[in-house]
């Protein structure tokens, strides 16, 4: 169930970038990490399209997999999500998944150890005070 808050947050996105609030494939979630700064900074709202599970395009993408928030690739037990930027590599069966913030390692991953929830398709920083 929605909450009038989530409701809220998805019509506001909606009108700043024009994505229609009422599609089922657009989850908006809150950037809980500094890894894609200056990307996406840190508190930001982020637009993700569900229907787009597998690599279309080189781009920003929120990724499942195994592992605790903090924790390096490959990650460990439970599972988290994370915004990532993927890459295929030329003629190999692995994408390189990068991060915008020079702090934090690049890695490569295999085809089929990889979990693609969706593909970012927009993001708006939030300004704190």
């Amino acid at each position: 169930m929605t909450t009038i808050q989530e409701t809220i947050v998805s019509q506001a996105v909606a009108r700043i970038t024009g994505a229609d609030p009422h599609n089922p494939d657009l989850l908006v979630f809150i950037q809980q990490e500094d890894s894609m700064e200056p990307e996406i900074a840190k508190g930001s709202i982020v637009l993700v399209d569900t229907a787009i599970t597998w690599h279309a395009k080189d781009g920003i993408y929120l990724l499942n997999f195994p592992g605790k928030p903090g924790t390096q690739f490959p990650p460990s037990q439970s599972i988290r999500s994370v915004t990532r930027r993927l890459f295929s590599k030329p003629s190999e069966d692995e994408y390189w998944i990068g991060l915008a913030n020079p702090n934090y390692t690049n890695h490569s991953c295999s085809h089929d150890l990889l979990n693609i929830a969706g593909l970012v398709v927009g993001s708006i920083r939030c300004m704190t005070h």
